[in-house]
């Protein structure tokens, strides 16, 4: 009977064991590595140009120019490939046009008026600090090196405009050539300004596109229908 009794203990026991070494050997479900933080700072080269609603006969020259510098938080949504950016920065935007500024009364604002045959160069410029938005999405989360788009919103307050006359011009009263006039606070800028902006690219380099849904000027304060529109090349070094 112990004999017995020995026998059923063992092949009990030596079940037990092969029961727990099939269910050792069961793979666990992979865990996804966990994401990276990245495109903390935002270095933006683009061209700057104004879209018009309304016929006007100011012209942008193409090689008109702007900077555009973030510095962002991005806040993992989990494993996901998602993510959230909000950070801080500033904008610089010089537009080339071939009208100049010019104080109306009448309007307390600004108006564009021509340029004798002698000029060669006029740029206005505006300054924005912003707060940028945005929702990401990468291909690969945990990597650098991968496929990136980012969707987001500027609120901005402008706290610079000016512009900058090349040409023959007055100086105390005497005629000069090649004068460099600059003159700030145009009167009318509108200082509120927010829009839309998307990034995609790969890795550290990408292409933007920005749309300001708000106007450059007040409403009757200066030219209707001007927003400005930027497209141009990323750099996110962090």
């Amino acid at each position: 009977m112990k004999k017995v009794a020995l026998l059923f203990l063992g092949i009990f026991m030596a079940m037990g064991m092969d029961a727990f070494g099939q269910t050792s050997t069961v793979n666990p479900k992979p865990i996804k590595p966990r994401p990276k933080r990245q495109d903390q700072v935002i270095l933006d080269i683009h061209s700057a140009q104004m879209l018009r609603q309304q016929g006007q006969e100011i012209k942008n020259k193409w090689y008109s120019f702007g900077f555009t510098g973030h510095l962002m938080w991005d806040f993992t949504i989990k494993r996901s490939n998602f993510s959230f950016g909000l950070g801080a920065g500033a904008s610089n935007e010089n537009y080339f046009i071939n009208r100049k500024v010019t104080y109306d009364p009448a309007i307390n604002g600004t108006v564009f008026t021509a340029f004798p045959d002698t000029f060669k160069r006029y740029k206005f410029s505006t300054t924005t600090l912003e707060v940028p938005l945005e929702l990401r999405f990468r291909l690969h989360p945990h990597r650098r090196n991968t496929f990136k788009m980012a969707l987001g919103a500027r609120v901005g307050y402008l706290i610079s405009s000016k512009t900058k006359y090349v040409g023959d011009g007055l100086q105390y009263g005497n005629s000069i050539k090649n004068a460099k006039i600059k003159e700030y606070n145009v009167p009318g800028v509108n200082r509120f300004v927010y829009g839309l902006h998307l990034r995609m690219g790969y890795g550290r380099f990408a292409g933007t596109v920005y749309y300001g849904l708000s106007e450059v000027f007040q409403k009757n304060k200066g030219p209707k229908g001007w927003h400005p529109i930027t497209i141009g090349f990323t750099l996110t070094p962090f």
